[in-house]
């Protein structure tokens, strides 16, 4: 009983997290989306056939194979979506139009990392739920705990990223704003807010603003 609750609720959170999944623009690399769509189907598939799983001993204890190789192929997306948005924000840009090139692009990498953390909790759920009282919920989740202190210090980065490049190309992001820069801006800064200081300012995409 306790077994087929856990194996429920699995199965309705895969659910949403594949809804999730398809809320991601589609232009992202087609060979990681398709892996990561493949590694949400599979854990779907071993919830859904909850009482056929629970009820044969043989094919619980394949499926406790199979979790263990679907939690690798879920680390190994979730290091190179770690990856990739550690790499991003390792740059600075002194460019507005190279910074929100880069935002869209952190953007994308930061909701691959959330889904598959999301994905990562119930593969551990599985384990748990299949091992049947053999191994506690603490084993089972192992090293996800590294996975979920990673997303709070990229989390924390982020946010000293956009600080840093709001001062830099002075964005004003409550104003929906930037100033115009560049040597000739500068020159003209004064002048042209002696007429009109809005002139001094270009509106920013609404989307880099969220």
């Amino acid at each position: 009983i306790v077994g087929q609750y856990y194996m429920k609720q699995i199965d309705t959170k895969i659910c949403a997290i594949s809804d999730e999944l398809k809320g991601i623009a589609s232009s992202l690399d087609i060979q990681y989306r398709s892996q990561t769509a493949s590694l949400i189907e599979s854990v779907y598939n071993i919830s859904k056939f909850q009482m056929d799983i629970l009820a044969n001993e043989e094919l619980r204890l394949r499926e406790l194979d199979n979790i263990q190789e679907l939690r690798k192929d879920c680390q190994t997306l979730l290091n190179q979506a770690e990856a990739k948005i550690e790499m991003l924000l390792a740059s600075t840009y002194s460019n507005y139009d190279k910074y929100s090139s880069a935002v869209k692009e952190l953007e994308k990498w930061v909701q691959y990392q959330t889904i598959l953390l999301q994905v990562f909790a119930q593969i551990n759920e599985l384990d748990f739920a299949l091992s049947m009282g053999a191994k506690s919920k603490e084993h089972c989740y192992g090293s996800f705990a590294i996975h979920t202190k990673k997303l709070d210090e990229i989390h924390t980065h982020m946010l000293s990223w956009h600080k840093e490049h709001c001062e830099l190309l002075q964005i004003d992001v409550d104003s929906e704003r930037r100033k115009h820069t560049g040597v000739i801006a500068k020159l003209l800064e004064k002048p042209i807010g002696a007429i009109n200081e809005e002139w001094n300012y270009k509106s920013i995409d609404k989307d880099i603003v969220c």
